[in-house]
């Protein structure tokens, strides 16, 4: 490994346990607050009432049968449900620098990695019973796949984002 790729790497990890300090601090100071209290509620049924409930919520079950898994590994304190976001958010502050990195170079990864580890929305979300946090790493990774998609040599690529084009086209209004 090279001096300047240790640089990087000691960097990104200063920059980590930052987002990790920022978003662990006080998690737990405030009690569960309504929407919270709701997610968490969601959690504490069967898997099959949590997708029957779901189904008259805005918001799909997929959180809420995680959440509901997370509770039983780790219990039901209030630093035990949020952790589940504040890992989420972790892990996309991670997923900020690998695709500044991969787009741009080394440079654009730490420049990514620093704005979402202090970015004050990012780390409020982080705090909370929500499913906000995963939501973003779900979109960071979503758009990992997609450049793999547009970069990917060969028919494979260029079948599915035709595919995914003419399905999105077919969905939009037309004048």
């Amino acid at each position: 490994m090279s001096r300047h790729q240790r640089l990087v790497l000691a960097v990104a990890v200063a920059l980590l346990l930052l987002a990790a300090w920022a978003r662990f601090d006080r998690i737990d100071a405030q009690s569960l607050w309504n929407d919270e209290g709701n997610s968490y509620g969601q959690s504490l049924r069967t898997l099959p009432d949590i997708t029957i409930n779901a189904a008259a919520d805005i918001h799909p079950p997929g959180y809420y049968v995680l959440l509901a898994v997370w509770r039983i590994l780790t219990g039901e304190s209030e630093f035990a449900l949020r952790a589940l976001s504040a890992f989420a958010s972790l892990l996309s502050a991670a997923a900020a620098f690998a695709l500044g990195k991969r787009l741009y170079g080394d440079a654009a990864g730490l420049t990514a990695l620093a704005v979402v580890a202090v970015n004050t929305f990012s780390i409020m979300y982080a705090q909370e019973v929500r499913m906000y946090a995963l939501l973003a790493l779900l979109g960071a990774a979503s758009t990992w796949a997609l450049i793999d998609l547009v970069l990917s040599p060969g028919r494979r690529g260029t079948i599915l984002l035709t595919a995914a084009t003419r399905a999105l086209a077919h969905r939009l209004p037309q004048d």
